[in-house]
């Protein structure tokens, strides 16, 4: 009879400690930042990061302007490696067609570009919603900019899977 006791206990204490474990380990658990934004986020205010940019992938275009069609090329080949490297290291985190849709925005780019060293040193998840098709969380990001802090706050927008939509930086 002990013995049995002894067994549905430890039975009951395994459950308990998978649902908890489950809770937090799972995309958005607890109530810290998401995998996906947090990881979006560490790639795109992390500098330098010569995969993700450089300065070699931008040309100048314009009225006035006569392009040299090598270096143009050689440009457009640096962005297709990028968005590769881009891919390979955030691409599950984005629903179907979503990574094409942030690299071709200003905001996958806004810090790479700066060309100074940039690191992020805090992520304040401020807002999550959570419905059956969508979700988005509002997340807070302290970042460390050649020396000085400096504050923006990202929003995602997340499908039914917890895989990022869309991000815009907000007002």
């Amino acid at each position: 009879m002990k013995k049995k006791s002894l067994l549905i206990l430890a039975a009951l204490v395994l459950v308990v400690a998978a649902g908890v474990g489950f809770y937090f380990l799972r995309p958005g658990g607890g109530n810290g930042v998401s995998t996906g934004p947090k990881k979006v986020i560490e790639a795109m205010m992390t500098c330098p990061n010569d995969d993700l940019f450089t300065e070699d992938m931008m040309s100048v275009i314009g009225e006035g302007v006569t392009p040299d069609p090598e270096k143009l090329q050689e440009a457009m080949e640096d962005w297709e490696d990028a968005r590769e490297e881009w891919n390979e290291e955030v691409g599950k985190y984005f629903a179907q067609g979503c990574l094409d849709a942030f690299l071709n925005d200003s905001v996958a780019y806004s810090y790479l570009v700066k060309g100074v060293p940039v690191k992020v040193e805090k992520m304040e998840l401020l807002e999550r919603q959570e419905l059956e098709s969508s979700g988005s969380e509002k997340v807070k990001v302290t970042v460390n900019v050649d020396g000085a802090q400096e504050t923006v706050t990202l929003d995602f927008s997340l499908d039914g899977d917890g895989k990022i939509t869309f991000v815009k930086l907000a007002a």
